[in-house]
């Protein structure tokens, strides 16, 4: 009986609690209106509760996904956060948005503890060096963090399709948010 029970836990897929479209729609709604205030106000306090909101919901809607397809924006987030509020708001964000919605959608792995490490660690260089390019020391912890996680992922015997899922398009979306967004962030918000 019991191990009846546990095939058919891991036989089933995860889904998405079902939400009506109107909260869903006030859940956006409420990022807009943070995203004007932030902006208008350049107050840290609500550019950290936009960037971690944001961050979490996003990770959460890809968690829920049957094929994971990650961005990863919890990383240019925290890297931001660190360079402009300092690096425990940096590891705040990154435990909000990243460990707490892992734990919550179930999808705390050995990969996802990797990950956090080595994020964690990119912050507390972006802390370190606090005077340098933030568009520079970003791509460099961007790739820093890409190749680390690859190997020690290739050492653990990760499949290839959650290597290129996860960890490229991770490291992608990093490099696009970097270039695109990164000198854009620093002069609204330093």
């Amino acid at each position: 009986m019991r191990e009846i029970e546990i095939e058919n836990r891991f036989k089933k897929y995860k889904e998405a609690k079902p939400r009506s479209r109107r909260s869903l729609y006030f859940i956006y709604a409420m990022l807009a209106v943070l995203l004007v205030f932030t902006v208008i106000t350049k107050a840290k306090p609500l550019l950290f509760l936009l960037l971690a909101a944001l961050c979490a919901v996003i990770n959460y809607h890809t968690d829920m996904m049957t094929i994971r397809i990650t961005t990863a924006p919890h990383l240019f987030a925290s890297l931001f956060i660190t360079r402009v509020m300092g690096l425990h708001y940096g590891i705040m964000l990154l435990v909000i948005s990243t460990f707490m919605i892992h734990l919550y959608t179930a999808r705390m792995d050995m990969d996802t503890v990797i990950s956090l490490i080595a994020n964690s660690l990119a912050n507390v260089i972006m802390s370190v060096f606090g005077l340098a390019s933030f568009v520079v020391i970003g791509l460099v912890l961007v790739s820093l963090k890409f190749l680390l996680c690859l190997g020690i992922n290739l050492m653990i015997h990760t499949s290839p399709e959650e290597i290129l899922f996860e960890h490229v398009s991770g490291f992608i979306s990093n490099l696009f948010l970097f270039l695109v967004l990164g000198n854009a962030f620093i002069y609204l918000f330093s």
